[in-house]
């Protein structure tokens, strides 16, 4: 004789790190029986922003940050200004609510071009 007890639902990024506890008692049993699960929900930041100057003349030195939505894994930021590919100095923040937020900056020389 086995019992058995089932839950169905629609994760989101709500659930990460949510436990779930299954009891099971019986007139046999002294204590009942317990197994918990913690459940790791993954998924994308919901958006991305931008901030930087909008304009500038050339020898001027621009400052740009992006910044992610929270998301489990952590989000990888990359630059690329003109199609040349640029390192960012990038942060990692780890959310009470779980997952984290990416923050990464660059500092971009202005140039003349003829």
């Amino acid at each position: 004789w086995e019992a058995e007890n089932e839950i169905s639902f629609v994760a989101s990024s709500d659930d990460d790190g949510a436990v779930y506890t299954c009891t099971a008692s019986s007139i046999m049993t002294q204590e009942p029986m317990v197994k918990s699960v913690t459940l790791k929900v993954l998924y994308a930041p919901s958006s991305v922003t931008i901030k930087a100057q909008k304009e500038a003349k050339p020898g001027d030195v621009i400052s740009a940050t992006c910044k992610t939505e929270r998301s489990n894994p952590a989000s990888e930021i990359t630059w690329v200004v003109d199609g040349i590919p640029l390192i960012g100095e990038s942060t990692v923040e780890t959310q009470e609510n779980g997952g984290w937020i990416t923050v990464s900056k660059i500092n971009v020389n202005v140039t003349q071009q003829v």
